[in-house]
């Protein structure tokens, strides 16, 4: 879910309650922003099941997981056909520019990349999955590589930039369309 505008917020709203009225049987997981800075609200919508911050979004599998195992036993579903040939790769998270307009700053945290050998992993898994096309993105990837954590996954300092984790996916992987999502000027 986003919570950039108010009127991303009503968006994902929307969605929900399309989802619930679509299968009212599903249990709905609300991830991302608005999940975070209106976790109330989202929680109270029809079939929301559960409400995982940002922080939580890595652990979130297994706490659905959870929730399945509570509950009653369904008839097992096949997945659905690949629909689109574009997968998209998160390669950071959060942003450590504090923009006077923007809230991403405040509901994702500092900036954070992905290390390069988990971007590649993805990245091929997703080719193995049939996808002939990856999106790299972020909330600003172009930060990639200067996380501001010492502690974070890749810390400052580390030699990696957006240039070098492009150059390492194309030479190490099949990918046969590479794109990079929008970048900012800075």
């Amino acid at each position: 879910t986003c919570t950039v505008t108010h009127v991303a917020d009503k968006k994902s709203r929307q969605l929900i309650r399309q989802l619930h009225r679509a299968n009212p049987a599903m249990r709905i997981a609300v991830i991302g922003c608005y999940g975070e800075m209106s976790a109330t609200e989202a929680a109270r919508l029809a079939g929301v099941a559960l409400v995982a911050p940002n922080r939580a979004k890595d652990e979130v599998l297994e706490s659905l997981l959870a929730l399945s195992a509570s509950a009653p036993s369904e008839s097992p579903v096949d997945p659905p056909p690949l629909l689109h040939t574009r997968a998209l790769v998160k390669i950071q998270d959060g942003c450590d520019n504090r923009c006077s307009y923007c809230i991403v700053g405040i509901a994702r945290g500092p900036q954070r990349s992905c290390p390069p050998e988990d971007v590649l992993a993805e990245v091929r898994r997703r080719l193995a999955e049939g996808y002939r096309e990856v999106v790299l993105t972020g909330v600003n990837i172009g930060a990639y590589g200067r996380d501001s954590a010492a502690d974070g996954p890749l810390p400052s300092g580390s030699g990696w930039s957006l240039a070098r984790l492009v150059r390492l996916v194309l030479a190490e992987s099949a990918v046969p369309r590479l794109r990079v999502s929008s970048i900012e000027p800075w």
